[in-house]
């Protein structure tokens, strides 16, 4: 049972890498042609247009994409309604977006500047949130991988075309992200063979109204989630100006490569989940995967520190270059997240939105006090610490929890005691500490020895499943 499982695990999580890798290596290769051509505040305001979007989505669509991927794993209940249900309510969101209008245009004026870019972005990128999520519940993860391939080509075709030989800056890197994400959603409806399976007479009304009873509270959840990875953006546009929040959201590129790489197995662990909730050695077979995740996040994020300076050198132009030193924190950050959505998922297997909402919340509210105080004391730094401090107090609040569905075997203390040598890894880096490197090479080598045996299975794994490959 549990070979299966694993083999399962890791297939989906094949499919994920497929669909995603390629997106990200090219986003990242992408850095410098963003970091020469835009300035330091058009940079800044097409990520506080991207990050808005990411906060709209859950907000107006009521969280359905949720709900279109659980109920889709679920026996007994008509794929067409769950499908329709979800995509009939998101395409009717963009009236509520219309009439936020008047209140984005008074807090956010920089974005209303692009107002019709965002309204179409919102539109295709809600749609395709639903799509894929409903394509993963339904086995689909092929689909869902090719169509993050046709997404990255046009993407990225579409920035070098506007942003490098037309040259029309911000308006170009969004009509690059708006014609990606509409070839994007047309695939995916015509792959998946969603034509047939959307239409008004498959609505099912108590299906939605049960849908609604889950993803609800989910919405709230999700804004606390948002205002936790997103709020510190803000505050700096409005503390320090947009040209801080350009260096911030350039230090994000790398540590985001080792967040997206985690979310190939995340993706797939969360099919898995729910798959297997059921079976009676749950607990173990999630201690087991997570204790190997935390060793592979481990060493990424080590190695990530230990050269962030260099890539810094190799890919922020002379004005971004700064932010390198910020790199190592939100590295450390990625981990906690990654972590902290791992044991999520035991949530959604459990259908506890209401623990999805809890632990938003506390870390939303920790995320808020820290950025206040850290960002007026450090400027721009300031909201890198709050960030990282913010996400491991939402790893221990989730552990805590999941405690109390599953039985966790791994030793939390020596989880915690790795972390803290992580962060300050991550701190004696960051300010440059006279022998930062050889400090961070003693705290990496501590932590390999602390997991020595499960480093010892990861390998074991990784060459095993490779000779069976052969």
């Amino acid at each position: 049972m549990s070979n299966s499982r694993t083999s399962n695990l890791i297939k989906e999580t094949a499919w994920f890498a497929i669909g995603n890798f390629g997106s990200k290596i090219l986003s990242l290769l992408l850095v410098p042609l963003y970091t020469n051509i835009l300035t330091t505040n058009e940079y800044g305001t097409v990520d506080i247009i991207s990050t808005t979007i990411s906060l709209a989505i859950p907000l107006l669509t009521l969280s359905l994409q949720d709900a279109a991927f659980r109920y889709a794993m679920e026996s007994g209940i008509r794929k067409e309604a769950v499908i329709s249900d979800c995509l009939l309510v998101t395409i009717a969101s963009p009236i509520l977006l219309l009439l936020f209008y008047p209140l984005i245009n008074c807090i956010l004026p920089v974005l209303t500047a692009y107002w019709w870019y965002f309204f179409a972005i919102y539109v295709f990128n809600s749609i395709s949130s639903v799509l894929s999520c409903y394509l993963k519940g339904v086995g689909k993860s092929n689909i869902f991988a090719i169509q993050g391939i046709i997404y990255t080509f046009v993407f990225s075709a579409a920035n070098v075309v506007f942003l490098l030989f037309v040259k029309l800056g911000v308006e170009g890197y969004l009509l690059s992200l708006l014609l990606a994400h509409i070839f994007s959603c047309v695939y995916m409806i015509a792959a998946g063979g969603l034509r047939s399976d959307i239409s008004l007479n498959f609505m099912d009304m108590p299906l939605l109204r049960e849908m609604l009873r889950y993803s609800l509270p989910l919405i709230p959840a999700s804004v606390a989630w948002w205002i936790m990875t997103s709020i510190d953006r803000y505050m700096l546009l409005y503390m320090c100006g947009a040209e801080a929040n350009g260096l911030y959201s350039v230090a994000h590129k790398f540590p985001t490569v080792i967040s997206v790489v985690m979310t190939f197995f995340i993706n797939a662990w969360q099919i898995t989940a729910v798959r297997n909730k059921d079976d009676s050695d749950i607990g173990e077979f999630t201690s087991s995967i997570f204790e190997k995740l935390f060793c592979v996040g481990l060493g990424m994020a080590y190695f990530m520190i230990l050269i962030s300076k260099i890539l810094g050198h190799l890919f922020f132009a002379k004005d971004f270059f700064a932010a390198w030193t910020m790199t190592p924190l939100l590295t450390v950050s990625t981990i906690f997240s990654t972590l902290s959505l791992f044991l999520g998922a035991q949530f959604t297997a459990s259908k506890r939105s209401d623990l999805h909402l809890k632990s938003n919340i506390i870390s939303m509210i920790a995320n808020v006090i820290l950025n206040l105080i850290l960002i007026k004391e450090m400027g721009i730094d300031g909201a890198a610490y709050g960030t990282m401090i913010s996400y491991f107090i939402v790893l221990v609040y989730r552990m805590v929890k999941t405690q109390g569905l599953i039985k966790l075997t791994f030793s939390k203390i020596k989880l915690y005691l790795m972390c803290v040598l992580l962060i300050v890894a991550a701190t004696v880096t960051a300010v440059e500490q006279p022998g930062y490197l050889i400090i961070t090479v003693l705290l990496f080598a501590v932590s390999m020895l602390a997991y020595k045996s499960t480093i010892q299975q990861v390998v074991q794994g990784a060459f095993h499943m490779i000779a069976q490959k052969k």
